[in-house]
């Protein structure tokens, strides 16, 4: 069984830049960053139409197979970088999500509807457990939707 322990990062989750307001430390980004990346979203749903989110702030796209952004309900390149995309996050480490991502875009991405979903922390935490990965259950949850 493999152990894994979740760190929250004080630093900024776009820049890198060192976080000091609790805030800020607790969206994983700053105001400035924060404001840009509400504009990256408004820009990517122009062009996508799709949005994906991590408690409301953008999720970072993760880009290994489609350059050309994140999807769900079937099987593809956008299902693949949306799965690892996730699973980075959650973790926190890309190297273990690389083991892992292909399983959880067949498992749980694949099987979305194609309007929208909403996964939380615990049901990552339990899909993790299922593949032999002890995670914490974190306080989060994914969303993606399709612009209106």
């Amino acid at each position: 069984m493999l152990h894994v322990q979740t760190v929250k990062s004080s630093n900024c989750t776009r820049c890198g830049r060192p976080l000091r307001d609790p805030v800020s430390v607790q969206r994983g980004m700053g105001p400035v960053c924060a404001g840009r990346a509400k504009a990256d979203v408004a820009e990517r749903q122009q062009e996508t139409g799709v949005i994906v989110t991590v408690d409301g702030r953008p999720l970072e796209h993760v880009v290994r197979h489609s350059p050309t952004g994140l999807e769900w309900g079937y099987g593809g390149s956008g299902p693949s970088d949306l799965a690892l995309s996730i699973l980075t996050d959650y973790l926190g480490d890309q190297t273990l999500a690389d083991k892992v991502y292909q399983r959880f875009k067949s498992d749980v991405v694949s099987q979305w509807p194609y309007e929208g979903w909403r996964m939380t922390g615990a049901e990552i935490a339990e899909w993790l457990r299922d593949q032999g990965i002890e995670a914490p259950a974190r306080q989060v949850v994914y969303e993606g939707r399709r612009a209106a």
